[in-house]
């Protein structure tokens, strides 16, 4: 697989993990940016093709986690503004909760280390099983028994 081809199945799902992750356009494009010459740099290293996703993520994943680093240690971290909730399809009221409620699950999931956030996005906004967040994060999936 080429670059090319890489950019054109992957680049939209990378962009939703690391703007979901950095909640930033700017530095999203950026890490985006840095993702993709990463992988163009390192693509002939790939040793299980079947495993590009994971690759993929993978790099994405310990760049968003570096840019972290990077704001903890420059201590002029603003805080990052939340993504606003449709409220266009359903009666007043119910916007109204379901806004609230959304504001208090992200409020909530904010409060989370990185590392852990990023296993929530990478689960319910991303939609990868547990083996494949468990390759992009570096991790063993504990199967637990009755």
């Amino acid at each position: 697989m080429d670059l090319l081809e890489i950019q054109d199945q992957y680049y939209h799902r990378v962009r939703k993990f690391i703007l979901a992750s950095v909640r930033d356009e700017s530095v999203a494009d950026d890490l985006i940016q840095e993702t993709f010459i990463r992988i163009q740099e390192n693509l002939d290293s790939v040793r299980d093709p079947a495993k590009i996703s994971s690759w993929i993520f993978r790099i994405a994943y310990h760049l968003c986690q570096d840019h972290f680093r990077t704001l903890e240690k420059s201590s002029s971290h603003e805080e990052i503004h939340d993504g606003l909730v449709n409220l266009q399809e359903t009666p007043v009221q119910k916007k109204l909760e379901q806004g609230e409620m959304s504001q208090c699950v992200q409020d909530q999931v904010n409060l989370l280390p990185h590392s852990q956030r990023s296993v929530i996005l990478l689960a319910d906004v991303m939609d990868f099983s547990h083996q494949e967040i468990a390759d992009i994060l570096g991790l063993t999936v504990e199967e637990k028994g009755s």
